[in-house]
Order: C-alpha cells, then sequence, then structure tokens
C-alpha cells in the first residue's frame, strides 16, 4: 500500500522537474502574448512562433518521461495481482 504512495510520489516528482524544465503549461497559458512584453508588431509575430517550438520540445520531453513511467506503474499495480492469481491457480 504505501509502496504504490511511494512510486506515486517519485513520478509526481519526476514529472514536476520536467515541468520546471521545459515550462509546458506556461507557455500553453501564454501562447498567444508577445515575448517578454514586446506589444509590436514583431513581439505578436515571433511570440507565438517561438512558444510553438517550446511546446513541441516539451510534447517531446513528456513523450520521453511518460511512457516508462506509466509501464513502471502498471507492472508496479499488476504485481500483486499476478502473485494472487498464481497463489489461486498454481
Amino acid at each position: 500500500y504505501d509502496a504504490f504512495f511511494t512510486f506515486a510520489h517519485v513520478a509526481r516528482g519526476i514529472l514536476r522537474a520536467v515541468e520546471r524544465r521545459v515550462a509546458f503549461i506556461v507557455t500553453l497559458r501564454h501562447f498567444f502574448q508577445p515575448l517578454y512584453q514586446d506589444y509590436s508588431f514583431i513581439g505578436y509575430l515571433f511570440g507565438p512562433a517561438f512558444r510553438f517550438g517550446r511546446l513541441l520540445i516539451g510534447a517531446a520531453a513528456y513523450a520521453v518521461v511518460l511512457p516508462p513511467l506509466i509501464a513502471a506503474g502498471l507492472v508496479w499495480t499488476l504485481i500483486p495481482v499476478a502473485i494472487a492469481f498464481k497463489i489461486a491457480f498454481p
């Protein structure tokens, strides 16, 4: 019981570290705002373009990190089920 919550805590810490590094949610929230509060035409033109690139990098980072975490979580959750199945049906 505690091991599952420990795993969830570690996984959440890893996801928070990735988010701190790539700032995916913050970039998505401010997608249409100009960079560095440059409210000129150039700022409005380049802001979404640069943020789109950042979102692609962030999505790639999550695509690398999430599948192993999900797989490990599923394996960790299914281990007791496999043990119970092995005991019930030898």
